[in-house]
């Protein structure tokens, strides 16, 4: 197996020639790692400090059937604060102004066996907000939406299980 420019690299800096078994385990240094950017907001009303939340559909792959934030993944180039305010009005209707998010959390992780890199969520709030909160994404050209309802909640009080 010929590693190219790579395996002499890691020789030149380790000052040791790698073996076909150390490559594969030298191999994490020089490969670029891929996170990608995800986009949470937590929606509460200014009124009584409810959180607007989702229930996902069943037929996702990431957490179906449970109750979640709105949220998405980046488009590249986008600005993450832009792919909040895009998800938030794309899956509630619900439109804030990039200004009014402020940064709350931030999550990173693996995405697990399945799918190679890691992710990055970055969770913001706002009270600030117009509209009135809906299942946007069902729509004529969206038969199974990637979500089924949206409601909001006391924070304390968690969703109850069934659609």
């Amino acid at each position: 197996m010929r590693w190219g420019y790579r395996s002499h690299a890691l020789r030149a800096f380790g000052g040791t020639r790698l073996t076909e078994s150390d490559q594969p385990a030298a191999r994490w240094k020089t490969e670029p790692m891929t996170t990608r950017l995800i986009a949470a907001v937590l929606v509460t009303d200014p009124d009584n400090g409810r959180l607007l939340v989702l229930r996902r559909s069943s037929h996702l792959d990431f957490a179906p059937g449970e109750w979640d934030v709105p949220s998405g993944k980046g488009e590249p180039r986008e600005p993450i604060t832009a792919t909040a305010v895009r998800e938030l009005k794309e899956e509630t209707g619900v439109v804030a102004a990039e200004a009014d998010l402020r940064l709350v959390h931030v999550v990173h992780g693996a995405w697990g066996a399945e799918i190679q890199g890691m992710f990055m969520a970055l969770v913001f709030h706002t009270d600030q907000w117009s509209g009135t909160p809906h299942n946007a994404e069902r729509t004529s050209t969206t038969p199974s939406p990637g979500c089924l309802r949206t409601t909001f909640r006391s924070p304390s009080h968690t969703p109850p299980s069934s659609p």
